[in-house]
């Protein structure tokens, strides 16, 4: 929610004005959008990258003088708080991402515990069924009738 405020609120800074030049405003304002339009749909990596290129796009345009310092102040404070907006999500994301591997691993630890807990019981089961005396031991009632 706060990019896409925030987003708003850089696209109203980027707007054509005498401190901005129309051709900066346009580039500006469409690297805003990918960053909100990445971020909105939750592709987080997109968006970082994204607001990258629009931080060196601030950049380029404030050396060349398309960009006022005092429109570059407001744009800057902008992207500041977008970039901190992604690095909460970026970083909920991994720990959400290491918390469901640590789960998979203990998953995968119980199983590989139980089918060796299976196999264990099974040969165990098979050496009481060989110490009873089973088939071919003279044991079967088959052998009585000869």
């Amino acid at each position: 929610m706060l990019i896409v405020l925030v987003s708003g609120a850089a696209l109203t800074a980027c707007a054509p004005q005498p401190a901005v030049s129309d051709e900066a405003a346009e580039g500006l304002q469409a690297s805003v959008l990918v960053v909100a339009e990445s971020a909105a749909a939750n592709d987080l990596a997109r968006a970082v990258s994204e607001l990258d290129a629009l931080q060196a796009r601030l950049d380029g345009a404030k050396e060349s003088g398309d960009v006022s310092d005092e429109r570059s102040v407001k744009i800057q404070a902008a992207i500041d708080l977008v970039r901190a907006d992604l690095a909460e999500r970026v970083a909920a994301a991994e720990a959400a991402a290491a918390k469901l591997a640590e789960e998979q691993r203990l998953a995968d630890e119980q199983a590989a515990a139980d089918k060796l807990a299976e196999e264990k019981a099974a040969a165990e089961q098979a050496e009481k069924d060989k110490g009873k005396g089973g088939p071919g031991k003279g044991n079967d009632k088959d052998d009585e009738d000869e």
